[in-house]
């Protein structure tokens, strides 16, 4: 019951901008180069490997998140760092003053992640094997905490598709509880459905 009275007290979703703020921009970039250097260096607490969508200073980040550019720290010195570029969208171009952002690193503290669900990362159309693992890695390897369960104090859920519906069990409600602890398919199911219920419930950003 508190936990939803705390809920209803937050900022909802919809509302949360968290995610679409700049983290830095880019200092230099010269056209046709793959290398450009951004403002965060140590001090930031920035480390190898970490990637940053880019975007035009003049539209900013929009809701979807989908940049112009994908660029990954390959070098870090005190006050900035170089990155190499990893993928730029047609027609685009990285210039100076453009925004950085990756919803993950935060350089006052450590953010903290609930993944769930079922992933195409690579976007074949196939679910892959271990698209949580694969995101829980990438978290962790760019400064963010990884969580299973879900509180106040999650700061992002990462949702990913539903797992496979189990079948519907023989009649009886004690072959549907003797079903929801012997088959993991049901409780895959359960435990993401309750999942996705508690985050509404204490409007954690999805």
């Amino acid at each position: 019951s508190q936990q939803e009275r705390y809920g209803e007290l937050l900022i909802g979703p919809e509302k949360l901008t968290t995610a679409r703020k700049a983290d830095g921009k880019v200092l230099t970039a010269v056209p046709g180069d793959d290398v450009v250097y951004i403002n965060l260096g140590r001090r930031a607490g920035m480390v190898l490997g970490l990637q940053f969508g880019v975007y035009s200073s003049q539209t900013g980040i929009p809701e979807d998140g989908r940049g112009k550019a994908q660029i990954e720290v390959v070098s870090i010195g005190e006050s900035s760092s170089e990155c190499r570029i990893v993928g730029v969208a047609p027609g685009q171009v990285i210039v100076q003053e453009d925004l950085i952002a990756n919803p993950v690193f935060d350089p006052n503290r450590p953010l903290t992640f609930v993944v769930m669900g079922e992933f195409d990362l690579d976007r074949d159309g196939i679910l892959d094997r271990d698209g949580a693992g694969t995101l829980e890695s990438l978290i962790t390897a760019w400064g963010g905490l990884v969580s299973k369960e879900i509180t106040p104090l999650t700061d992002f859920v990462v949702l990913g598709a539903a797992p496979k519906r189990p079948k519907a069990p023989a009649d009886g409600a004690a072959a549907v509880a003797a079903s929801a602890t012997a088959d993991p398919v049901v409780a895959a199911w359960n435990a993401y459905n309750q999942g996705v219920e508690h985050t509404r419930t204490l409007s954690v950003p999805t």
